[in-house]
């Protein structure tokens, strides 16, 4: 967030704002609304730039129809588009080519809206982006802006992953790396990881960290921040790497059903 509070103040046409010694934070809007508004957020104020709206800033656009962001904006905070679309009824959101930073749920299209769109202006580029940001099926995506290609690093140490194969279980067998930021596809479907693999839904499962078969046994070091998926059988059943511990094995043993597999978590 900004710092370095300077006024409040609200604008002719409705919106409340904050001017911070950083930029001018939109906060809120009590102009009329119904299903025809858009909602164009200035660019400036008194001369000010505008470099961000606030959190929950969704509550302030309750029954319109659109909201236009301008440019200059550089983020979209925790959780401020978090309740779009269903009963909120906002249908359309234009991000600038200056936002390079997305927080935690910050967009996210609920309910059942068929008709949301989110348009990213053309080269949009975001440096970071936090979790779920997520989006119902039938929303639009105009220009998907690039995304960071790291993910924060996590804290403590990374997580050792070993997999044993036993004798006789005869199927392919690899841990993947899932980065839901680069799941659009998986986002739009509305499904659970394991649901939107199976349905081979497969974006965002990025990276295979390990690959095995039968009667091997392979190790590797994994963040704390990243999350996998240990991927078996001819189904692709997955099991989610746990993010505790410094190292999971895995052993998979042939079962009289399928495959079992045994889940191992110590600290040392």
């Amino acid at each position: 967030m900004l710092g370095g509070f300077r006024r409040l103040g609200k604008t002719e046409d409705g919106y409340i704002y904050v001017v911070y010694a950083d930029g001018v934070c939109i906060c809120g809007y009590d102009g009329k609304i119904n299903d025809q508004t858009e909602l164009c957020v200035p660019s400036k104020v008194d001369g000010d730039r505008v470099v961000q709206i606030s959190l929950y800033f969704y509550r302030q656009a309750m029954g319109a129809n659109s909201l236009i962001l301008p440019e200059g904006i550089t983020e979209i905070p925790d959780y401020a588009l978090a309740n779009l679309g269903g009963m909120n009824g906002l249908e359309y959101v234009f991000v600038p080519k200056t936002v390079t930073k997305m927080g935690k749920a910050a967009m996210a299209f609920k309910g059942s809206s068929e008709d949301g769109t989110i348009e990213f202006a053309p080269g949009c580029s975001l440096k970071e982006i936090g979790e779920a940001n997520y989006f119902v099926s039938g929303t639009k995506i105009i220009n998907p802006p690039t995304l960071p290609a790291v993910l924060p690093s996590g804290e403590g140490d990374d997580r050792i992953v070993t997999v044993r194969v036993e004798n006789g279980v005869k199927a392919k067998v690899q841990v993947y790396k899932f980065d839901s930021r680069k799941a659009w596809d998986y986002q739009s479907s509305g499904l659970d990881p394991k649901v939107a693999y199976i349905r081979s839904i497969r974006s965002g499962f990025t990276k295979v960290f390990l690959s095995l078969k039968e009667g091997e046994e392979k190790s590797v070091a994994i963040g704390n921040a990243t999350k996998a998926y240990l991927v078996y059988g001819d189904h692709a059943c997955l099991k989610a790497v746990p993010n505790k511990g410094k190292h999971v094995t895995f052993t998979l043993k042939k079962g009289l059903f399928g495959i079992k597999v045994k889940t191992e978590i110590s600290d040392s």
